[in-house]
């Protein structure tokens, strides 16, 4: 474990690498906040469904088991990025870029739409923008859901942001607001207006007027209504394909959103981004003349919580972006070389059981991280909680750990549930994918986001890495694979069947 990188509803996410290959390309370790939390389930679920760039790689995911409970987990691949806004906030980024940014993002619902999924949390918080490529991820699926799954919550409404709420959503939430057993079912149209909300902020630096009908200004979101404003009204720097688009995914319609399909309006993004006009390469935003001592006495609160003013940029903190930038892009570089080079070269293959003392130091650790961001289980003291943290002793076990895969300490990329993906690490095996499917391997058809080669269902390691492979993993033209096994009937993987 490298680091703390933040905390969310239901999760909280630690940057971590590999036992014993720290100089890796790190994961994304996202362990739940609560015991046993379903909603994991249906992350995983989501997650290994979809294959796509702007998507987060699921690589594995399993279950932490302490003194405190069961703790879902998932790894995922790690973005090293910010969250769209602040990113925005830092840059000058033009009309072609917004559009090119919302283009992968629809593409993002699209492949989430097309593996029966909705995101229902879609906003700038859950986007992360890569610093060595301006790349935007879709991050946090932690409230999505997945066609016919069982309903989690017992609210009207779904999980989800209220500022980014569709118009139907709070419409459907009036009328059945003494239902006890009414639940909005939440669809790609929601998500496409939560996209438009989030452009809309990306492009003025303000929200659209809020769509909960209570607050002032929501009446033009009304099945009558006008809708919000256009972008350029706020923001004359945005042109007009830009402006037509973020009013097509705001329609009060949920039908004028692009009929609800998430591919048609990555398509008309990326048509639009191809096809501006000149004014799409200026910057969106007017440069700070101000110097900062006056600009922060002027500010009201909204540009101070920007740290500018509305629709202003300042020259010298753009600058320093860029070169951050840069040297983001240089040490992705330099990462994917490395670990191209780990890939190639023989290494001596890993022990089999963890040490117990190190597995200690491991979950003590992971357990004094989670206890200090929460306050687990009302009515216990810290001390209580504390001494509970500390039952497991060296020369210890904690329960349910037999130096298998179900805990934390030996290896991350766990055996799934429903699902086995080997871990992936250098060595200097090397095989090509086997004529029939391994014993115990899943065959086709193959789910979204796995790829089905002669009749088995395989992953692509991580980083496009090229043969020779390590032991686990399988050639198959010019890339290296990983076999996905029906859990508790997987085969062995270094010999050939």
């Amino acid at each position: 474990m490298v680091a703390w990188r933040g905390q969310g509803t239901y999760g909280t996410v630690y940057r971590v690498v590999r036992e014993g290959d720290v100089q890796a390309l790190p994961f994304a370790l996202k362990m739940a906040l609560h015991a046993r939390d379903r909603r994991f389930e249906r992350e995983v679920e989501l997650l290994s469904r979809i294959q796509h760039p702007n998507v987060p790689r699921l690589c594995g995911h399993g279950e932490w088991e302490c003194a405190l409970g069961v703790f879902p987990y998932v790894v995922m691949e790690w973005v090293e990025g910010v969250a769209l806004y602040d990113w925005s906030s830092q840059r000058n980024i033009t009309s072609r870029q917004a559009l090119e940014l919302m283009a992968q993002l629809a593409g993002a619902l699209a492949a989430m739409q097309e593996a029966g999924g909705v995101h229902r949390d879609v906003k700038g918080d859950n986007v992360l923008v890569r610093l060595a490529d301006g790349r935007p991820f879709l991050m946090d699926f932690g409230s999505g859901a997945v066609e016919g799954a069982e309903v989690l919550t017992r609210e009207i409404l779904p999980p989800g942001t209220e500022a980014y709420r569709s118009p139907e959503a709070w419409a459907y939430h009036r009328f059945n607001v003494f239902q006890l057993r009414a639940h909005y079912e939440a669809r790609a149209s929601d998500d496409l207006f939560a996209l438009g909300v989030t452009a809309y902020r990306l492009v003025t630096d303000e929200y659209p007027p809020p769509t909960q009908p209570e607050e002032e200004g929501a009446e033009v979101w009304r099945w009558d209504g006008k809708g919000p404003r256009p972008p350029s009204a706020l923001n004359p720097q945005v042109c007009d394909a830009l402006d037509a688009l973020i009013l097509q995914l705001l329609a009060v319609s949920p039908s004028k959103r692009f009929n609800g399909d998430p591919r048609k309006a990555a398509e008309a993004a990326e048509r639009a981004a191809r096809e501006a006009g000149p004014k799409a390469d200026e910057p969106l935003f007017a440069w700070e003349a101000q110097p900062a001592a006056e600009r922060r006495s002027g500010e009201g609160p909204v540009g101070q919580r920007l740290g500018h003013r509305l629709r202003m940029r300042d020259v010298e903190v753009v600058r320093r972006a860029k070169e951050r930038d840069a040297g983001a892009k240089a040490e992705r570089e330099r990462q994917q070389e490395q670990d191209q080079r780990r890939a190639l070269a023989p290494t001596e293959k890993p022990g089999g059981r963890f040490p117990v003392q190190r597995l200690f130091g491991a979950v003590t650790a992971l357990a004094l991280l989670l206890f200090i961001a929460l306050d687990w289980h009302p009515g216990a003291t810290r001390q209580q909680e504390l001494a509970a943290l500390t039952q497991i002793q060296p020369g210890q076990q904690p329960e349910g750990v037999d130096g298998g895969p179900s805990g934390l300490g030996d290896g991350f990329a766990s055996v799934a549930p429903k699902e086995e993906i080997p871990p992936y690490g250098p060595g200097g095996f090397s095989a090509d994918v086997p004529k029939t499917p391994l014993a115990g391997q899943r065959r086709a058809p193959c789910k979204s986001g796995q790829i089905e080669i002669l009749g088995g269902c395989w992953y692509e390691a991580p980083a496009r890495v090229r043969p020779p492979c390590s032991e686990g993993t399988y050639e198959w033209e010019g890339l290296c694979y990983m076999p996905i096994f029906i859990s508790g009937q997987r085969g062995p993987t270094s010999e050939d069947p």
